[in-house]
């Protein structure tokens, strides 16, 4: 079965709280809503930020709000904040140095044309659009 990893999931779930709060919202707060470990949310919490697609400020008042319009941000650019781009399996293209056999694989051209359609397919769809359920 081919799915997202924790990461990307609970980073969309995060968002999608993200994209209907007023004001700040607190990783811890989140964390216990959805039931995901407070520093697991905070490490993807700061992939996101990194990648400028959240900001935050710190402190007793702190938190987390949106920094990007979610509806120009795309599900491929969550994807790479929070996992460094797809990759279907270690003799994909992206991957070749983890893979003893790239040099003689038979599959790797077409793991690689895969990865690309799924890529192309990530990028037409906005972060807002799952949310939203609709494309």
């Amino acid at each position: 079965m081919l799915n997202f990893s924790k990461k990307t999931d609970y980073a969309m779930v995060f968002l999608a709280d993200l994209s209907s709060a007023d004001g700040l919202l607190s990783v811890s707060g989140a964390a216990k809503r959805h039931g995901i470990s407070p520093k697991f949310l905070a490490r993807i919490a700061r992939d996101l930020k990194r990648a400028g697609i959240v900001a935050s400020r710190e402190g007793k008042i702190g938190g987390y709000r949106l920094a990007a319009d979610l509806k120009k941000v795309s599900v491929a650019e969550v994807v790479a904040a929070l996992e460094g781009g797809v990759a279907l399996a270690a003799c994909s293209p992206k991957k070749a140095a983890a893979c003893p056999m790239a040099a003689q694989c038979r599959v790797r051209t077409g793991v690689g044309r895969l990865e690309s359609v799924i890529v192309r397919e990530l990028e037409r769809h906005s972060v807002m659009s799952v949310i939203a359920g609709r494309k």
